[in-house]
């Protein structure tokens, strides 16, 4: 069993043009996953943002009030874009947003970007490959 503060998963890491690693990761508080930020020189030592997490429920309004978190991150010019997974409750969907910063993150108005079939071998849960 695990206690409360021993939950991080499925990181996503980047490496930097200048050498510096950014990683997501989700982070659990006991009751919620949510998506925090680390970075590194080094891809070792990893220092966590100070006002993690950085996607938080209540930052979303597709429906992920139970979890966010599996985020994949890639760096596509000067836009950090993420799909990640989403948790009503329910249904697990992927979600995606994108930021300049890596910190401040937009969420994509049509939120879910990939939803399961009303019926079929996808009918009960979509997530991330992290």
């Amino acid at each position: 069993m695990h206690g409360k503060n021993e939950r991080v998963a499925s990181p996503s890491i980047i490496k930097e043009s200048d050498g510096t690693y950014k990683m997501w990761y989700g982070g659990y508080n006991g009751t919620n996953y949510q998506i925090g930020y680390a970075n590194s020189s080094d891809g070792i030592v990893w220092e966590k943002y100070a006002a993690n997490p950085v996607m938080n429920l209540s930052y979303f309004g597709w429906g992920d009030k139970i979890h966010v978190f599996m985020p994949d991150v890639i760096k596509d010019g000067g836009t950090y874009k993420m799909w990640y997974t989403g948790h009503n409750g329910t249904y697990y969907q992927i979600g995606y947003a994108n930021s300049s910063d890596g910190i401040t993150w937009t969420p994509y108005a049509a939120n879910p970007v990939l939803k399961g079939s009303d019926s079929g071998w996808d009918s009960s849960h979509i997530a991330s490959q992290s």
